[in-house]
């Protein structure tokens, strides 16, 4: 379900921005030409107390035997992948420690017909 008005995680601030970042990092670097992105913040399907943030783009698709792979420190699914798009390899990898630092955990799945989706979930937390 769509979440309305604000929520709350218990996290650190920096952590999580980077996590951000680089999963945004990520969505555009292989999106297709013209291609769309597109991220929010749900109430997770998972359990109660939890959020979820989807961020999905147009990209290729990741195939199914990748999808396990994709947080494996400097595994990239094409080898190509490095020099046409540059960066490290350690994004994703990145990600997934931030995430599970919080208590969360991350997903990629692909959906018709073309988008490539991360589902981070990570725990509630309280107003200040």
């Amino acid at each position: 379900s769509q979440m309305t008005g604000e929520c709350f995680i218990h996290a650190d601030q920096e952590k999580v921005r980077r996590m951000v970042i680089n999963l945004l990092d990520n969505a555009i670097r292989y999106n297709q030409p013209r291609g769309e992105i597109r991220c929010r913040i749900e109430q997770s399907t998972a359990g109660q107390g939890q959020i979820a943030l989807r961020l999905a783009n147009t990209g290729t698709g990741i195939d199914a035997n990748d999808r396990a792979r994709v947080f494996d420190q400097f595994y990239r699914c094409e080898k190509s992948r490095s020099t046409v798009h540059g960066g490290s390899g350690l994004g994703l990898t990145i990600v997934k420690r931030i995430v599970e630092l919080h208590g969360g955990r991350i997903a990629v799945t692909s959906e018709a017909p073309n988008w490539t989706v991360f589902v981070v979930t990570l725990p509630l937390g309280r107003a200040a």
